[in-house]
């Protein structure tokens, strides 16, 4: 299969940081799981928690009283303290992705890049709450 680079940095014919998304884009074969199905509209599985979780705990988060928790120590932290729902919102041509708390009616953030976000999308799905 011939690849197709499409590059976004300033370096020319940089190969992308992410080669399945390019194959997904190019339609070329592999850029579907091995069950052939997209990622999109599946249940969060075991696997995808598991994938999710360790790409959380890489990153690191400060929260206001100055503690330093993992990703997932931090989303973890979010959800028992209430916060339930994630919300999205247009900042310039980018997303911002919030977990809120309802009943406070306060946010805090989450990072797409670093697996926050799937890892609270996973954790809210295994406990049943709607998004």
């Amino acid at each position: 299969m011939n690849s197709v680079w499409i590059c976004c940095s300033a370096r020319r014919g940089a190969p992308p940081a992410n080669l399945r998304a390019v194959r997904l884009l190019a339609g070329g074969a592999g850029a579907l799981g091995a069950s052939g199905g997209s990622r999109e509209g599946r249940p969060a599985s075991h696997a995808g928690v598991e994938d999710a979780r360790k790409r959380a705990e890489a990153s690191r988060w400060r929260l206001e009283t100055g503690r330093v928790l993992n990703g997932r120590e931090y989303v973890d932290f979010c959800i028992a303290e209430g916060f339930s729902e994630i919300v999205d919102m247009a900042r310039g041509r980018a997303r911002a992705y919030r977990i809120c708390n309802p009943r406070h009616g306060v946010s805090r953030p989450l990072r797409a890049k670093d697996g926050t976000l799937s890892y609270a999308r996973a954790r809210l799905a295994q406990a049943g709450v709607p998004q």
